[in-house]
């Protein structure tokens, strides 16, 4: 299960603080990213599928989306909270 609250809330950018309590080893369905932005995880670590192939994210490791971007994701080790930042297409 996936939550998110928002932190911040300005007209070129937005900051959510991203929970997922997942213990899926499997690959979710495909998700769309819907804004340019930077995801950073706080805690915790998941497995993240995009264009440039498979990684693990944990604390020392961000990624950039961009609107479009298919992505899936797999938490064998289970949640992870994260920060994210999406920025506005003018940005």
């Amino acid at each position: 299960m996936r939550s998110s609250h928002t932190l911040v809330r300005q007209p070129d950018f937005v900051v959510h603080a991203v929970r997922c309590r997942d213990d899926h080893t499997g690959w979710s369905r495909p998700e769309p990213a819907t804004a340019h932005g930077i995801v950073l995880a706080r805690r915790g670590g998941f497995r993240r599928r995009g264009r440039g192939g498979e990684e693990f994210v944990d604390p020392t490791v961000g990624y950039l989306t961009v609107p479009g971007e298919e992505e899936r994701f797999a938490h064998p080790a289970g949640g992870d909270d994260c920060t994210s930042v999406h920025l506005s297409p003018r940005l």
